[in-house]
């Protein structure tokens, strides 16, 4: 009765609207020993990150909205790279998502910069009352709950917070500044890198084929499987320009008709067209950023859209 009491006393604290205050302090439950950890060289303890905050993130590798914040949560523990540690507690939606090797592949695909600890038994999501993928929650120095916010959009959240926060424990002392650098899974070096999508062009001649991390798009020939055209630096970004400068982030879907190709630049929120004739990319829609809302109409570039995932021309 008192384990399960506490649960509903946490539950009802995190439930509050984020303003980074609480009048009651919850001291953060410890990481459950059953967990692995993945990106990393070892097990960690809340203790092990004494005098630092930690930025829990509950997430699951098939979760798009996850996959959306981790480009915020980069840059929040680069941002505060002495005085944030950030903790992915991978939270499996499906059977399959409970596979240590297919987390590792994620991490690897996602190119995820912090530990992650399997939590299949949903040790940590109960505790912390979570009821949503993506949820995050920060927690003190002290190792006490600062607060929680389910939902995307989590550097508008917690960037003003976590600044707010890093002042007040600087006063109190309970700040201990130190870069925080794990040992993360690596991949071994291929031709292609988690290729995302192949289009089979409708005469069935060629194969556009999406090098989704290596950030770039491959023509080949369907019968020998010979290169073509590569389409693409290989730079992470979104630059239009001809074929060898043109810039991509984590591409997805593409549709060949005629001498264009059509591509969901997916992490830029784009769709992009290749031109085989003129050897240019540019931008058909979107505005390089996430769309915030549905529902709105306009030409394509001044339209954000929201990780476009594949194209049927």
């Amino acid at each position: 009765m008192k384990r399960l009491t506490s649960f509903i006393i946490l539950g009802i604290l995190l439930s509050v609207p984020i303003n980074g205050q609480s009048m009651t302090k919850i001291k953060a439950p410890e990481f459950p020993e059953y967990a692995d950890w993945l990106n990393t060289e070892r097990a960690y303890q809340l203790s092990d990150f004494h005098g630092k905050f930690v930025l829990l993130d509950f997430w699951t590798y098939c979760c798009i909205n996850c996959i959306n914040i981790l480009p915020d949560l980069k840059e929040l523990e680069h941002k505060y790279s002495e005085e944030l540690v950030v903790i992915g507690v991978h939270s499996p939606k499906f059977p399959g998502e409970r596979e240590t090797e297919n987390i590792r592949q994620a991490i690897l695909r996602y190119e995820i910069e912090h530990p992650v600890i399997s939590d299949y038994q949903f040790s940590l999501w109960k505790h912390y009352g979570v009821r949503a993928w993506p949820t995050t929650v920060l927690i003190d120095p002290q190792g006490y709950v600062v607060s929680i916010h389910s939902g995307e959009n989590i550097k508008s959240v917690w960037d003003a917070i976590i600044e707010d926060k890093i002042m007040d424990a600087e006063q109190r002392g309970t700040l201990k500044r130190s870069a925080f650098t794990p040992t993360l899974e690596r991949s071994d070096s291929t031709f292609l890198s988690f290729p995302g999508k192949v289009h089979v062009t409708p005469n069935g001649k060629k194969l556009v084929i999406s090098d989704s991390n290596h950030n770039r798009i491959l023509v080949a020939d369907a019968k020998t499987g010979k290169v073509l055209i590569t389409i693409g630096s290989g730079e992470l970004g979104m630059q239009d320009g001809d074929f060898k400068s043109a810039t991509f982030n984590h591409p997805q879907g593409s549709w060949m008709e005629n001498d264009l190709i059509y591509i969901a630049d997916t992490e830029n929120h784009s769709i992009r067209i290749a031109n085989l004739t003129k050897n240019m990319v540019t931008t058909l829609a979107g505005t390089g950023k996430q769309a915030q809302q549905f529902n709105i109409t306009g030409t394509g570039l001044e339209v954000a859209l929201n990780s476009p995932w594949d194209i049927l021309f």
